[in-house]
């Protein structure tokens, strides 16, 4: 039984009404499914922008490019981050309910260098589908207008995000971000947009070059060029979204040397062409 408050589409959001300097809720509503999610030619969405997905009805399954794998039931939140290919939805000839809230800015970003949003916690096993559904509903302003309305919500959203986390107690496993590989990740984020010297990189962190990059890919599957090149392109998502710019103005803006290989990498990571992943934006 869906909850009473979703039977109304009051709270849903298609679009940015209202930002503070935090951030904003961007986009809010109840989709249903029906069968694996394809957009793209790797099987992987990048998003370039934060997301809480509430499964209220159904069953499917969830995986991304760091190697999760599970299966979702109702009550189970799955975290979309900004540079985190994923896919996740209902399998083969099923049906599922989903409830999200997508979201962005400084103070969840801050949540995501911390660790607290992380790959470790793209899936939170809640349960109450109907009493989290209301949580989430009452953490919008329908009519959100105002800088003020954004930071209420933004606040508001905050002490969601921190009611789950806790609900969980999901700890830090062993596969998952240590201190180090935090720190590595705020060394290697902080170098964006600017050219990036891996050896000075190293030497911050207290390792060799090549002690960098085993840990690194010890840790989360890949290489730290490869989640530089991710956060670029999960960055580039954001602006096409966000923003006017052209592919050109995006290229020069987070340092790569000419747009076509700005193009290249994002189709390498998105698994589509600039103008192709644009054609697709709602």
């Amino acid at each position: 039984m869906l909850s009473d408050a979703l039977r109304s589409s009051h709270w849903i959001r298609t679009h940015e009404q209202a930002r503070c300097p935090l951030g904003s809720v961007t986009e809010t509503g109840l989709q249903i499914k029906s069968g694996p999610w394809t957009s793209f030619e790797n099987g992987y969405r990048y998003f370039g922008r934060y997301a809480i997905v509430l499964l209220i009805q159904g069953s499917g399954a969830y995986e991304d490019d760091r190697g999760n794998r599970f299966d979702l039931e109702p009550g189970d939140i799955t975290l979309v981050l900004p540079d985190l290919g994923h896919a996740y939805g209902p399998r083969e000839n099923a049906v599922s309910h989903e409830l999200f809230v997508v979201f962005d800015g400084s103070v969840f970003d801050g949540w995501y260098h911390e660790g607290i949003l992380s790959a470790d916690r793209v899936r939170m096993r809640l349960g109450e589908p109907s009493r989290w559904a209301d949580k989430i509903i009452d953490t919008i302003i329908p009519d959100a207008q105002t800088e003020t309305d954004a930071l209420v919500e933004v606040t508001r959203l905050q002490q969601l995000l921190a009611e789950m986390v806790r609900a969980t107690e999901v700890g830090i496993t062993a596969r998952g971000r240590t201190e180090w590989i935090r720190q590595a990740m705020k060394t290697i984020d902080a170098s964006i947009p600017n050219p990036i010297d891996w050896d000075q990189v190293a030497d911050n962190l207290g390792v060799s070059t090549v002690t960098l990059r085993r840990r690194f890919k010890d840790q989360l599957g890949f290489s730290p060029v490869t989640y530089r090149n991710r956060r670029l392109i999960g960055k580039a998502c954001a602006l096409m979204q966000q923003t006017d710019l052209s592919d050109q103005a995006i290229a020069d803006a987070l340092g790569f040397c000419d747009p076509h290989y700005f193009s290249r990498s994002f189709r390498r990571i998105i698994g589509a062409s600039p103008r192709a992943y644009r054609a697709r934006l709602p």
